[in-house]
């Protein structure tokens, strides 16, 4: 997310940026440490993060933290197996059968 930010032609994400690359003490070196920061910081602090992980931090007691807007882009994740594993007609058969699947 911060290497896309520094090239950003979006308006937003370049204020963000700039912001960010001027205040090197908004960086943090983990997740962890990220989400510890703001659920100390009585709503002084933001942290930009995958929105896999943020959902999974929002759920996690003491449940302080909240995703605030849409995201900020999409990706797609793949599921790796070995070759020739069972796992992949498992998993295969579970994407093509599940009712939510929006292809």
């Amino acid at each position: 997310m911060v290497a896309g930010m520094q090239s950003s032609k979006v308006t937003v994400y370049a204020r963000m940026w700039e912001y960010m690359s001027s205040n090197p003490s908004v960086f943090v070196p983990t997740t962890e440490l990220g989400v510890s920061r703001v659920r100390d910081s009585k709503g002084k602090y933001a942290f930009l993060l995958e929105s896999t992980m943020n959902d999974y931090h929002n759920q996690r007691k003491p449940c302080n933290t909240i995703k605030v807007g849409d995201n900020l882009d999409s990706k797609g994740y793949g599921i790796a197996t070995p070759i020739g594993s069972e796992l992949r007609y498992i998993y295969l058969h579970q994407l093509i059968s599940n009712p939510f699947n929006n292809h």
